[in-house]
């Protein structure tokens, strides 16, 4: 009898799982393309970017909201393609009805962190806001407009884009976070030697120990400082989105996050479950956090 179970179970699943994979299938598909280029006089070199068309694109004559997607450290534009299947997840999540036909713009952010470093000398904010965000509406039917345009990320993109809509809350309506690389006040005094070494090519006081090591660029930049002193009215422009695994290290500060956003009555969605620092765990998350932004709105919820 339990064996008899254990096979109907089986064939359950292979039968859903097969069934799921003809739906997708048959899903029309979006036109994906990741050798583009766009030729920066800020930043002196050809930025490499990878675009999402959703599937009724080039017929429709429609203009469609835009999300820019951030990739992670070691990643580049084609991460969320390669890795990430987001041409599958949008065009699955269109056939379905739960995600809204948008243009994806994924941009290659190198090892930059999506800001200008201390001394200016990697402009890579100013160059989206100043080149490449004017480009894309000019060159693609985007709905230009703060109402229409999201940003999203993970890891040290989930740091770009929660920078981004904290110092651009004009710019867009809907934040992404998906494990978010990012420290308060405490973790830069604490970091380990090696680390900080990096992270101060960004903020500045390369031999700085302990609480000098919290420089001005640094609180200029972190979300968890900009979450306490930025006014209500530009962070309840933005719905936010925040999403990390119970297994991820940085489980800790996107909660501490999320409770600041609470303890300021900013609406946010909150999702703290399994799963870790990995693409199985963005794959999902990504999906929800499309879903949110289709649907338009959010409260919080942990």
């Amino acid at each position: 009898m339990k064996s008899r179970l254990l096979i109907t179970v089986i064939l359950f699943l292979i039968m859903n799982s097969l069934y799921a994979e003809s739906r997708d299938a048959k899903a029309p598909k979006g036109k994906v393309d990741k050798e583009l280029r766009y030729n920066s006089a800020i930043l002196g070199y050809d930025v490499h970017y990878s675009i999402y068309l959703p599937p009724d694109y080039a017929s429709s004559g429609k203009h469609y909201p835009v999300i820019y997607l951030l990739h992670g450290y070691t990643g580049d534009h084609t991460s969320w393609i390669r890795q990430g299947e987001i041409n599958k997840i949008m065009d699955s999540g269109i056939a379905s009805g739960e995600i809204e036909p948008m243009i994806l713009i994924i941009p290659d952010g190198k090892y930059y962190w999506y800001i200008n470093d201390y001394q200016n000398k990697y402009r890579y904010e100013d160059f989206m806001f100043e080149e490449f965000l004017p480009f894309i509406d000019k060159t693609y039917r985007t709905i230009p407009d703060k109402e229409h345009r999201a940003v999203a990320g993970l890891s040290m993109g989930g740091y770009g884009s929660l920078v981004w809509a904290m110092h651009h809350p004009d710019k867009f309506s809907y934040c992404v976070a998906l494990s978010a690389s990012m420290f308060d006040e405490d973790g830069m005094a604490k970091m380990p030697d090696q680390l900080y070494k990096y992270m101060s090519l960004l903020y500045g006081a390369p031999e700085a120990k302990g609480k000098e090591r919290v420089t001005e660029p640094f609180k200029r930049n972190s979300p968890i400082d900009m979450a306490q002193t930025n006014s209500s009215e530009s962070l309840k422009s933005v719905k936010w989105f925040i999403d990390c695994g119970n297994q991820d290290q940085l489980s800790v500060v996107n909660r501490e996050l999320h409770d600041i956003f609470t303890k300021r009555d900013i609406d946010n969605i909150y999702h703290a479950r399994n799963g870790r620092h990995d693409w199985l765990f963005w794959r999902e998350g990504i999906y929800q956090g499309l879903r949110f932004i289709s649907q338009g709105s959010g409260k919080t919820k942990t």
